[in-house]
């Protein structure tokens, strides 16, 4: 529930789970709930192409997220570790005034905990999209449109031609996003050289169809989840085979899913 807002916030409070394969389980499924920065993509696309089925469209975007993390969690539960059912008891203590100092150095020690851990991943990924849209492969640019990531995404694209949305704009946003979900809109803006949301409906309108703009939030909604919530997940479970189980399991499911929206929408929309 708690990943509703942020995955970030889930995956942490997860700490609070004793059974270590319900924690794994729970910490790698977390990611497949559409967390609150996911939600300008929707408003964008769905404001244009299902104007008039806006709350069913969005109905379906979170309950395809918490069917899939259901899903990943059983799985990695009673396959994975063969956990067990148990019974979790929580004694709640009495209510205390909190010493404000106390509060203070708790506080103090989850961010320094978070940021020397966490902030590693963040770092090495903003660093990593500021060159990749910086530089080409001879050297500086202020042109984006001769960046690495816009070659990159060019080269890439066809892969997602199956999936209704294979232009470079498309996958330039999505690698953007990987750095934060929110920044899918600000690529798009650049990408399509736009200045405003409402050039951008405008743009959007003609790139995608109703069937490709679904099968584009379907993927949004799978796909690698945030650097930060990767760098949550590193944080709880320090070990690489993790990091890779998530990015692997999100893309396949995401890619697998996207496709199947996308051919049976060209069929009924």
């Amino acid at each position: 529930i708690t990943g509703l807002g942020c995955n970030v916030m889930a995956i942490m409070s997860s700490r609070n789970i004793k059974n270590e394969p319900k924690r794994i389980a729970t910490i790698l499924s977390a990611p497949f709930i559409s967390c609150s920065a996911r939600l300008p993509i929707y408003v964008i696309f769905i404001n244009i192409f299902f104007e008039k089925h806006l709350a069913m469209v969005l109905l379906f975007l979170y309950s395809l997220g918490i069917v899939v993390a259901i899903g990943i969690s059983y799985v990695i539960s009673h396959f994975i570790y063969n956990s067990k059912a148990e019974m979790t008891i929580y004694n709640l203590p009495k209510y205390r005034k909190i010493a404000f100092k106390y509060l203070v150095r708790i506080i103090y020690q989850k961010i320094k905990g978070f940021v020397l851990k966490a902030g590693k991943l963040i770092l090495i990924g903003s660093m990593g999209l500021w060159f990749l849209t910086h530089y080409t492969f001879s050297g500086y640019t202020t042109n984006v449109d001769n960046s690495i990531l816009v070659i990159l995404s060019n080269t890439i694209a066809p892969i997602f031609k199956p999936l209704g949305f294979g232009t470079y704009a498309a996958v330039a946003s999505l690698v953007s996003a990987f750095l934060a979900k929110e920044l899918a809109i600000s690529a798009m803006l650049i990408m399509y050289d736009v200045s405003s949301i409402v050039d951008l409906q405008n743009t959007i309108a003609i790139e995608f169809d109703a069937a490709s703009a679904l099968s584009f939030l379907v993927f949004t909604l799978l796909y690698i989840p945030c650097i930060s919530t990767l760098g949550a997940i590193y944080e709880q479970l320090p070990k690489k085979k993790y990091i890779i189980f998530s990015i692997v399991t999100s893309l396949t499911i995401a890619y697998i899913l996207s496709f199947i929206v996308y051919n049976i929408s060209k069929i009924l929309i």
